[in-house]
């Protein structure tokens, strides 16, 4: 079988065929393109939308994040302000503290001072009553010895005369102990 191509019919439906069989698919792909580019058109224009939607959303949130950390910086800056005020308040009880331990030892030193003091007034009292006591008896013993004999006088005035020695021996050793 033998087909011989002379005409030019036969020419023109081969090539009409060719331009169907290549042109055919070429067209079904261009159209196949066009409809997948109308789908990413689409899809760009609802991500568009979208990603406008999320700038809004990034922009609100940035804002109330900002607003938040600016609470935050005043809220460390305050608790920083009242931790310092919070030390200085534990140094000045500390120093308080320190200061009342030394008032207290200081009260009972003076407190100690002022009972020793007192006993040694009591003291020197009770030696002064004595001389007192002593040069009073032995006033009344010499004022009532006028006109009696020395020897009488002199045995009563004996004993006081000792007990007088005795006290102004006991107030000079009292003087020498509170130099």
């Amino acid at each position: 079988m033998e087909l011989e191509l002379n005409g030019w019919k036969v020419k023109a439906a081969l090539i009409a065929l060719l331009v169907v069989v290549v042109c055919a698919p070429l067209a079904r792909a261009s159209m196949s393109n066009k409809g997948r580019a109308d789908d990413w058109r689409k899809r760009a224009v609802v991500a568009e939308e979208a990603v406008g939607g999320l700038r809004v959303v990034i922009a609100e949130r940035s804002r109330a994040l900002n607003e938040r950390t600016l609470q935050a910086n005043q809220l460390a800056t305050r608790l920083d302000s009242r931790g310092t005020a919070l030390q200085k308040t534990k140094s000045s009880v500390g120093a308080l503290t320190r200061r009342q331990r030394a008032l207290t030892t200081a009260n009972t030193r003076v407190t100690s001072e002022r009972n020793q003091l007192r006993s040694r007034l009591a003291r020197a009292e009770a030696l002064a009553s004595r001389l007192s006591a002593c040069s009073n008896d032995l006033a009344t013993v010499v004022s009532s010895a006028k006109g009696k004999q020395a020897a009488k006088v002199t045995a009563q005035a004996q004993p006081l005369v000792e007990s007088c020695r005795k006290a102004s021996t006991s107030f000079e050793a009292y003087r020498e102990q509170a130099r």
